[in-house]
């Protein structure tokens, strides 16, 4: 996983590593975002928050974005109808990123890849 991050950051995109393996519900998931990305303060830790403080996330995040989701098997394992709802809406808000004219790309992350960041 370094050299993919290695990679995405050398051609000057944004590197995110989020690990969801402790969500149990939506908002949890969506802390575990929040703890990585800068959120507006006002936003909630709900899909619908997300949707209305778009264009004021657009504005704080540094594109283009990939963000690595650790923790999603798990997820799935214990909850496969959570794990499904964090990936649409991922997949959604990317594509919604795509249309405004940035890029995020989300992968998904198998066995514990992730590397702690400096």
């Amino acid at each position: 996983m370094s050299d993919l991050r290695e990679v995405v950051t050398s051609s000057g995109a944004t590197w995110a590593a989020v690990d969801l393996s402790g969500a149990t519900d939506v908002s949890e998931a969506i802390d575990s975002i929040k703890g990585v990305l800068s959120f507006p303060e006002w936003c909630a830790s709900s899909w619908d928050s997300i949707d209305d403080a778009f264009e004021e996330i657009r504005r704080r995040w540094t594109f283009p974005l990939m963000i690595a989701v650790d923790g999603l098997r798990p997820m799935v394992e214990r909850q496969p109808h959570l794990g499904l709802n964090i990936v649409i809406h991922l997949n959604a808000l990317s594509q919604a990123f795509s249309v405004a004219g940035d890029q995020l790309t989300v992968v998904y992350v198998a066995d514990r890849w992730i590397e702690a960041t400096d």
